[in-house]
C-alpha cells in the first residue's frame, strides 16, 4: 500500500516594520517555526509596503502598528 504525504499549503506573507532588527527576528522565527509561511517581502516604509502589497497580494501581513513615516 502506498501513502503520500501532502505538501504544506504555503501562505504568502509580508513583514512591515520600521525597525530592521525586528524584521530580522520575525523572519528568523517564521523560518524556524512556520515553514508554511513564505515571506514575499520585508518592508520598512509605507511606500515600500504599498508597492509590495500590490505586487505580492499576500494572504497575511505582519505589520508594525506604528511606522515612523
Amino acid at each position: 500500500m502506498y501513502y503520500s504525504i501532502s505538501p504544506l499549503k504555503m501562505t504568502k506573507a509580508l513583514i512591515i516594520d520600521d525597525e530592521v532588527s525586528a524584521i530580522g527576528v520575525l523572519d528568523s522565527l517564521l523560518s524556524v517555526y512556520a515553514e508554511e509561511i513564505q515571506v514575499g517581502a520585508r518592508c520598512s516604509t509605507v511606500e515600500e509596503s504599498t508597492r509590495a502589497i500590490i505586487k505580492h497580494m499576500p494572504e497575511s501581513i505582519f505589520l508594525d502598528v506604528e511606522l515612523s513615516d
